[in-house]
């Protein structure tokens, strides 16, 4: 049973993941973690495999309880390894779903061209992350999840935020890609050699 309860609801992306994580860098066994949205859910899932802890959540009528535990596999010293979401290669931020201002049918036509042209080009980029607006093109439009899918098979990890898919009510309907939270977006792009923001 896990002594450990953290209030974690009505808390914006990444402070229940951060909040879980000063647990697990505390070494922590065993803890609850108490969110109000599936988000946060899918980042405390993620963060819970990278550093081998077993996850049971049980969903309640004004949210959700992650329990969080160690499993035999968990190494008994803080982890210090190297994340495997950090890039190997350039960063592409896309915080819209059209490209330029102006018409909205024209700005939508660039950016599926946009994307397209992305993809037929190399260096591929390593990281593709959907904010704000942005997170339509992975939920919605069918020929830039198309082109997000073709992208994919080549290589390219595609990130969708989970703070903007909940706020857009796009939750169940994300075609392509992973959730990601605040803290890994920042990290990913501190760590990126080059990022490109449209």
């Amino acid at each position: 049973m896990a002594d450990t309860i953290i209030d974690a609801k009505g808390k914006a992306c990444p402070i229940p993941f951060m909040l879980a994580k000063k647990e697990i860098d505390h070494q922590v066994d065993d803890f609850i973690v108490l969110v109000d949205n599936r988000p946060a859910v899918e980042n405390l899932k993620k963060l819970a495999s990278t550093f081998k802890y077993s996850i049971d959540v049980q969903s309640e009528s004004d949210g959700f309880i992650v329990r969080f535990s160690t499993t035999n596999q968990r190494s008994t010293h803080k982890v210090v390894a190297v994340r495997q979401d950090q890039p190997s290669g350039w960063v592409l931020l896309i915080g819209t779903d059209m490209l330029g201002t102006g018409d909205p049918q024209l700005g939508t036509n660039l950016m599926r061209m946009f994307l397209y042209s992305i993809g037929q080009q190399e260096p591929l980029p390593a990281d593709i992350m959907l904010i704000n607006k942005g997170v339509r093109l992975a939920c919605e439009d069918v020929q830039s999840i198309q082109t997000l899918t073709e992208l994919t098979l080549k290589g390219t990890r595609v990130h969708v935020c989970g703070t903007c898919t909940n706020f857009y009510n796009f939750m169940d309907h994300i075609q392509i890609g992973s959730i990601i939270n605040m803290y890994d977006l920042t990290r990913l792009l501190i760590l990126a050699p080059k990022v490109i923001s449209v």
